[in-house]
């Protein structure tokens, strides 16, 4: 199950800025820009409800909910955020090609 649920976040991850690098190619005169906040906004959102999800099946089932929890994903999709919109700024500058190897490579290096 973990192998399955490993390689399906990793085609999830490795598709997640085509719709943005479409948009961008479809609208040349937009700033590269704009698709960040739709997709931070859709990726709060979904996380909020997986959250709001498992605090009701916890609630109910009567097992104590860490909030505290929270803090720590919230600052580091923030740090996320902010990569995010470097990457959509870079493919829109030098490439899909060369700008998303950079950003899924680089980090490795």
């Amino acid at each position: 199950l973990g192998i399955v649920l490993a390689l399906f976040a990793g085609g999830l991850a490795g598709v997640q800025s085509v719709p943005a690098t479409l948009y961008n190619q479809r609208h040349p005169e937009a700033s590269a820009t704009v698709v960040i906040f739709p997709q931070c906004l859709g990726i709060y959102i979904c996380s909020s409800l997986i959250y709001l999800l498992y605090a009701a099946v916890a609630l109910a089932s009567g097992w104590s909910i860490p909030h505290s929890a929270i803090r720590p994903p919230y600052f580091s999709g923030c740090i996320w955020a902010v990569g995010f919109s470097f990457m959509i700024v870079g493919i829109s500058v030098l490439g899909f090609s060369i700008g998303y190897t950079l950003d899924a490579v680089g980090p490795i290096v």
